[in-house]
Parts: C-alpha cells; structure tokens; sequence
C-alpha cells in the first residue's frame, strides 16, 4: 500500500485481485478489478496516477481522480513484485 500527498491510501488486494483508493477517513473512493494478484501499487509525485504490478506481469496506469480508469498497460513477461514511479513519472519494477 502507499499513501499519496493527499491523504489518500492505495491499496493493493492481493486476493480479490483489486486496487483501491481510500480517503483518510476510511471511506472507499473506488475499487479496480485487475483480474490478476495484485502484489504492489505505486502513486506517480503529483497523486495523478497510481501503478500497480501483478502475478500475471502486467504494469498498468490508472487514473487515480477518476474510478481508477486505465491508462495504459504492459506485460513483462513475469510476476511483478514490486513497482515504483519516480518525480519524471518513470516506472521502475522488480519481477
């Protein structure tokens, strides 16, 4: 999970397979269905966008102001353990 500079939490639901986003009040903003584990998630400096990598090797981008929709996606070709973005919106993973 991370937290961005708004407060707000990403989690990654490693068993039903979603990404959420959650207000500092424990409120669900929305849920994402990534129809794979999901083992890490990311937030970009700007809290814009949020990343996540699953078991399936898939590293996508989702839109994190609205409902978590995606902005893209690649395979890797292996799990995804760990993702990170830098302050250039660069993404990085570890597989």
């Amino acid at each position: 999970m991370v937290i961005d500079n708004n407060d707000f939490l990403y989690s990654a639901g490693s068993w039903d397979d979603t990404v959420r986003k959650i207000d500092s009040s424990g409120n669900q903003m929305w849920s994402k269905d990534i129809n794979s584990t999901v083992y890490d998630v990311a937030v970009g400096s700007n809290g814009d966008f949020v990343y996540s990598g699953d078991y399936d090797g898939n590293v996508k981008k989702l839109d994190s102001n609205n409902s978590g929709d995606e902005k893209w996606a690649i395979n890797v070709g292996g799990s995804v353990n760990s993702v990170t973005v830098d302050s250039e919106g660069n993404v990085y993973i570890w597989s």
